[in-house]
């Protein structure tokens, strides 16, 4: 065999193998976005107490309603995180203003 013929050879030997490796690369890079959407929906539920919809609770969102916030003589109330609520004497033009924990589910990334 002459040298043309082995190194023709090697060529397509090297043309095969780097084939065969782009096609498992290919095959780990959609692998690991499918994991990638798995994990990231774990980890938007795995603090969540219930089903998905009404319910649900999430402890590190806050959540709840104001129903009341002292106008017409009634008690303040709300429920959930906005149980100790201020009698502000009016239910008009009233403004929440709201500083919460950063919530490490969410904001994982920089």
């Amino acid at each position: 065999m002459s040298i043309s013929t082995e190194i023709t050879k090697l060529i397509s030997a090297a043309t095969e193998l780097v084939a065969y490796f782009q096609n498992i690369k290919s095959d780990m890079e959609t692998r690991m976005v499918t994991r990638e959407a798995q994990f990231d929906e774990w980890r938007q539920h795995r603090d969540r107490l219930g089903q998905d919809g009404d319910g649900a609770l999430y402890p590190g969102v806050l959540q709840g309603e104001v129903f009341n916030t002292g106008g017409n003589g009634a008690t303040p109330g709300g429920s959930l995180d906005f149980t100790s609520l201020e009698n502000v004497g009016t239910n008009n033009n009233v403004y929440l203003h709201i500083r919460t924990p950063l919530n490490v589910n969410t904001h994982s990334e920089m």
